[in-house]
Order: C-alpha cells, then sequence, then structure tokens
C-alpha cells in the first residue's frame, strides 16, 4: 500500500504553531508538504517531504519515538481503527 497526500491550504496554522520561532512558523505556514504513506510489511512508514523533509517508522500498537519537525522528541503510539 503506498498513498501520496498534498495540503491544499493551512488557514489559521498560525495558532497551531504559537510556540515555534517567527522564521520556522513562516516557512510551515507557505509550505505545501507532500505526505506519503507506505506499509512495508507490518511497518508503515510517513515521508513528509516539505521545508523540511522527514521519515517516520513504526508498527501499530506500538510505542516509538518521533522527532518532530519543531525539533521536539516525543513519544508516540498508534492503532489501527
Amino acid at each position: 500500500m503506498q498513498q501520496y497526500y498534498e495540503l491544499l491550504n493551512s488557514d489559521n496554522c498560525s495558532l497551531f504553531f504559537a510556540g515555534v520561532s517567527m522564521v520556522t512558523r513562516k516557512l510551515a505556514e507557505t509550505s505545501k508538504p507532500t505526505v506519503e504513506i507506505i506499509q512495508d510489511g507490518d511497518d508503515y512508514v510517513i515521508k513528509t517531504h516539505a521545508f523540511k523533509n522527514s521519515e517516520i517508522r513504526f508498527k501499530l500498537g506500538q510505542e516509538f519515538e518521533e522527532k518532530r519537525l519543531d525539533g521536539v522528541t516525543v513519544k508516540v503510539s498508534s492503532t489501527e481503527s
């Protein structure tokens, strides 16, 4: 499985980026990222192509660390619904 998604608009996203530096916020507000979602066996891969590219790989139901585009590392867990 492989799917692509493209951001159409980012209305009011400045509220979401309130704690981020002005330069990063302006880049994010004008960016039109493409997100690629790939299922590779039991792994899922999410690739974001934007002003900063990122890739996360995980298995459903297992906690993993993700370094967000703002540089903060968070623990994440995802489930299938």
